[in-house]
């Protein structure tokens, strides 16, 4: 019985192990690409120093506009973190409203305008980093810029849709 019983939980075990091997198989010959054991592709892993030399590289940035371009991503990512921390601390708050209290509708709406706020902040700290970059950046430079904002854009669009 133990044998039987042995040889039933193998066999069982050998049949889902070929089977997944046989998804992953027919998933990558339908020209996807398998992520098992490969570091993430794109600039996520990469250092603020990398993706600056990057940049610098594409779009063929003078040492002064190297410079430059480096101190704004420094001084925007700075004043992210800050902005990020301040969120964070915002949804610790409203996770730790009681409901049961008789104002909580007063504090939540408090909590949630300190949100509104940060999220305004936020986008126009973006913005404005942007049009910094692009005020250091020559017309070729800009178009050059567009281009492969586009076309990062275009690739997402893909992803997502797969």
């Amino acid at each position: 019985m133990k044998t039987r019983t042995l040889l039933l939980s193998t066999l069982i075990a050998g049949t889902v192990g070929f089977s997944s091997i046989a998804v992953a198989n027919s998933y990558e010959q339908q020209g996807h690409e398998s992520s098992y054991g490969k570091q993430a592709r794109g600039m996520h892993n990469k250092s603020p120093e990398q993706k600056i030399e990057r940049m610098a590289q594409r779009l063929g940035l003078s040492a002064t506009q190297k410079q430059q371009f480096s101190n704004l991503m420094q001084s925007k990512q700075a004043n992210m973190a800050g902005l990020r921390s301040q969120i964070r601390k915002l949804r610790q708050s409203v996770r730790q409203l009681d409901p049961s209290t008789t104002n909580y509708t007063v504090q939540l709406t408090n909590l949630a305008n300190q949100s509104a706020n940060l999220a305004r902040q936020m986008t126009l700290a973006k913005g404005q980093n942007q049009q910094q970059i692009f005020n250091l950046l020559t017309a070729e430079q800009r178009t050059k810029m567009r281009a492969m904002q586009e076309n990062r854009h275009d690739k997402r669009a893909q992803r997502h849709q797969q």
